[in-house]
């Protein structure tokens, strides 16, 4: 049986929520059925602990080595300029035969904005399938890759499905894109078993930072929509009644200053570890006490679902996908409304010893319910031909 030729584009590999999921699915996608390429955006490494070493990736834009001379550094600006410029002033299909060239049985744009646009360029005989992480009304960051919305809409329509992450991403794409006819959802696969195996490994900090009895995590893109500036706010305020809290803040990202400077001026740097980017983070998860989402906007946040897996109790601001992860009833964590004081109130209302022992039991009972396979099965009858 001859395999199908299976391209996947993304932007980074490694990073955020989106990319460990795009981590799960290709380590779980049966390899004696597809021929994988994997597209990012610049040039980064196969790491084997996180992707299947049989894997050809490559990148959509032009990167240089560390060891790239004056002039070789040079010339790969100059031709992303170029590669730029046709990407923002030329339909996608130029785009697309002049840099990918390559035809596949099928496509998937796995994140939205611009690996959605150049995909929807890709040869018409391609089955084109896009994934949408977002909330699309409510955070509509993907402007950015797109000419116009009506461009967006149209390259929207050359796919024949479109993923959603939630039923209320699933919702606001209906609306937008008006692309009823070709939207379903799927969950994102999470590997439950992987998942408490990475977090045995030994992480120094780990072990090290947890001084307080209470330790809250956020994980995430350190950037305005993550929350964490709110969160640092709400910390603060929380001290005032309890010093014996804690919070570790995992990833990197343009906020980073920000934070930082966010930290000394709330004078919270004994209580707040800037962790950074971790390729690993689930030793931390498993250390901490509250998982907490401070976001303004998501599609279905992996970090909350990963913290359940964990059975840690959950903090969430009310955004796409978080009820179904949660409960419309807080069956399984607290929602706040998605404003600074009911944040606050919501993390004080956990750190009651019983509700925070009530929903450690509830979050362990939801996080049994992740089932790999099914997400997979799922994923493996889309790509059918």
């Amino acid at each position: 049986m001859r395999k199908k030729k299976l391209a996947i584009f993304a932007e980074k590999l490694y990073g955020g929520g989106v990319e460990r999921i795009l981590q799960t699915v290709l380590r779980n996608l049966d390899y004696n059925k597809y021929d994988v390429s994997l597209y990012s955006s610049h040039a980064e490494d196969i790491d084997p602990a996180f992707y299947p070493v049989n894997l050809k990736n490559t990148s959509y834009f032009s990167s240089t080595g560390v060891n790239a001379t004056k002039l070789s550094r040079l010339t790969t600006k100059i031709i992303n300029k170029i590669k730029l410029l046709i990407y923002y002033h030329c339909p996608s299909s130029v785009f697309y035969k002049l840099f990918i060239r390559r035809r596949f049985d099928i496509s998937i744009a796995f994140l939205e904005g611009y690996a959605t646009r150049i995909v929807s360029g890709a040869h018409r005989n391609t089955k084109k399938i896009a994934w949408l992480h977002t909330d699309i009304i409510n955070y509509h960051w993907t402007n950015v890759a797109f000419r116009s919305s009506d461009e967006e809409k149209s390259c929207y329509q050359q796919f024949s499905k479109i993923v959603c992450v939630a039923e209320s991403v699933k919702s606001q794409a209906d609306k937008y894109l008006n692309t009823e006819r070709s939207t379903t959802v799927i969950y994102n696969p999470i590997d439950r078993e992987r998942l408490l195996e990475l977090a045995e490994e030994r992480v120094d900090d780990a072990e090290g930072l947890k001084k307080y009895k209470t330790q809250l995590l956020i994980v995430g893109t350190l950037n305005k929509n993550k929350g964490q500036l709110r969160l640092l706010h709400a910390l603060a305020e929380l001290l005032k009644k309890d010093s014996e809290i804690g919070l570790w803040i995992v990833g990197d990202g343009e906020y980073r200053n920000l934070i930082q400077e966010t930290i000394a001026e709330l004078k919270l740097k004994d209580h707040v570890a800037l962790l950074g980017f971790q390729k690993n983070p689930y030793p931390f998860y498993k250390k901490c006490d509250i998982y907490v989402c401070a976001s303004y906007a998501e599609g279905f946040n992996t970090a909350i679902t990963e913290a359940l897996i964990f059975g840690k109790p959950v903090v969430a601001t009310l955004c796409s996908g978080v009820e179904e992860q949660l409960g419309r009833g807080c069956e399984y964590g607290l929602i706040a409304n998605n404003d600074d004081e009911c944040l606050y109130k919501r993390i004080e209302q956990m750190l009651n010893p019983q509700t925070l022992a009530y929903y450690r039991q509830k979050s362990e009972e939801r996080g049994q319910r992740f089932c790999i396979s099914e997400s997979m099965k799922k994923i493996d009858a889309l790509l059918q031909i």
